[in-house]
C-alpha cells in the first residue's frame, strides 16, 4: 500500500514537473498561472478537491510566495481534512465489524484525499497481516486434522467421499455436495476434488444470484477463490461472475437509492469492488454521495452549525 501512495505522489510530481516543462515561449508566466487557477476552482465546485489541490500546488511550484494560492491551499486542506476522516472512521467500523475489503477500500479512499494519513497506513497493514495470519490459521488447521486422523490410525476414506461428491453434482445437489466438501482435509484436495468443488461453488454463486441473495452469493464466490484451479475456463467464469455480481449490487443500489444512502453507497461500493469499470455505477455513486453531503450540510444548518 505504502508503493501505491507513492506511485500517486510522484504522479503528482510529475503532473508539476510537466505543468513547469509545457510553459513554452508562447505562454507567459501570467497566463500559465491564471490557467490552473482557473482549472483548480472548476475541480473544486466540482468536489474533486484532491486533484484541485494538486493544481494549487502547481501554481505554488510557479509562485511560492502568492499569499492567495497559500489561503486556498490550507483552506483546501481544511475542507479536505474531515472526509478523509470521515472515510477514516467508516473504515474503523468496517474493520470492527469483520469487513475486511469494505475497511480496505475505505481506508484506501482515505489515502486517496491525504496521502499522508499514518493512521490509514497502519490500518491497512494490519489487515494484510491479519489475512497473512488467517491463512496460515486456516493451513495449520487442516494439516493438524490430518496429522491426530494419522495418529489415531483412522485414515479418511478418500475413494468414498470423492465418489459421493461426485454423484451429488452429477445429481446437481450443490448445497449437500458443499456440506460435504466441508469436511475435506488438506491431504484430499487434488485437481480432480478442485474442479468439482469450483464447480458446486460456480453453480451455488449463480443460483444465489438468481435469488438475490447477495450475501451467499458473495460467500461462494470466495470459496471459488481460494480454491482456484488452474483451468483456463474457471479463471473466465470467474470473471463472468464478477460482472454479474457487479450488476446485481448495482441494481439493488437502483432500489435503495430514494430510502437508503448509506446501503445505496455501500452496494455501489461492493460493485465497483468486482467490476472497476461499471459506469453506471460511478456515476450514481457520485450522486449519491453528494446527495449525502448535502443532507449532512442541511442538518448541520438545523443544528446552528456552520
Amino acid at each position: 500500500m505504502r508503493k501505491s501512495v507513492l506511485r500517486l505522489l510522484l504522479v503528482s510530481l510529475v503532473l508539476i514537473l510537466n505543468a513547469c516543462a509545457n510553459l513554452t515561449s508562447t505562454e507567459s508566466t501570467e497566463e500559465f498561472i491564471s490557467a490552473h487557477k482557473i482549472y483548480a476552482q472548476k475541480l473544486e465546485t466540482e468536489n474533486e478537491l484532491a486533484a484541485a489541490l494538486n493544481q494549487w500546488h502547481i501554481v505554488q511550484t510557479i509562485v511560492p510566495d502568492d499569499q492567495d494560492t497559500k489561503d486556498r491551499i490550507v483552506a483546501l486542506e481544511q475542507k479536505i481534512k474531515p472526509k478523509a476522516q470521515a472515510w477514516f472512521s467508516k473504515g474503523k467500523s468496517a474493520l470492527a465489524r469483520g469487513q475486511l475489503r469494505r475497511a480496505e477500500l475505505y481506508f484506501l479512499k482515505t489515502l486517496a484525499l491525504q496521502p499522508h494519513h499514518q493512521q490509514a497506513f497502519d490500518k491497512l497493514s494490519k489487515i494484510k497481516t491479519s489475512r497473512m495470519l488467517a491463512a496460515q490459521d486456516n493451513k495449520n488447521t487442516a494439516t493438524n486434522d490430518a496429522y491426530r486422523r494419522k495418529q489415531k490410525n483412522i485414515a479418511p476414506n478418500k475413494s468414498l467421499n470423492l465418489d459421493k461428491l461426485r454423484l451429488l453434482v452429477k445429481q446437481q445437489e450443490y448445497v449437500k455436495a458443499s456440506q460435504l466438501a466441508k469436511g475435506f482435509s488438506i491431504d484430499e484436495v487434488n485437481q480432480e476434488t478442485l474442479t468439482l468443488l469450483h464447480e458446486i461453488d460456480f453453480q451455488l454463486t449463480k443460483q444465489y444470484l438468481k435469488k438475490k441473495d447477495l450475501s451467499r452469493s458473495a460467500y461462494h464466490f470466495d470459496r471459488l477463490l481460494v480454491n482456484q484451479s488452474s483451468t483456463s475456463n474457471h479463471a473466465q467464469e470467474l470473471e463472468s461472475l464478477k460482472l454479474e455480481l457487479a450488476d446485481a449490487h448495482y441494481a439493488r443500489a437502483k432500489k435503495l437509492f430514494n430510502s437508503n444512502l448509506e446501503k445505496t453507497i455501500n452496494n455501489l461500493e461492493t460493485a465497483l469492488q468486482y467490476n472497476p469499470q461499471h459506469p453506471q455505477a460511478h456515476i450514481l455513486l457520485a450522486q449519491a454521495t453528494r446527495m449525502q453531503e448535502n443532507l449532512l450540510r442541511i442538518e448541520n444548518l438545523r443544528k446552528g452549525k456552520k
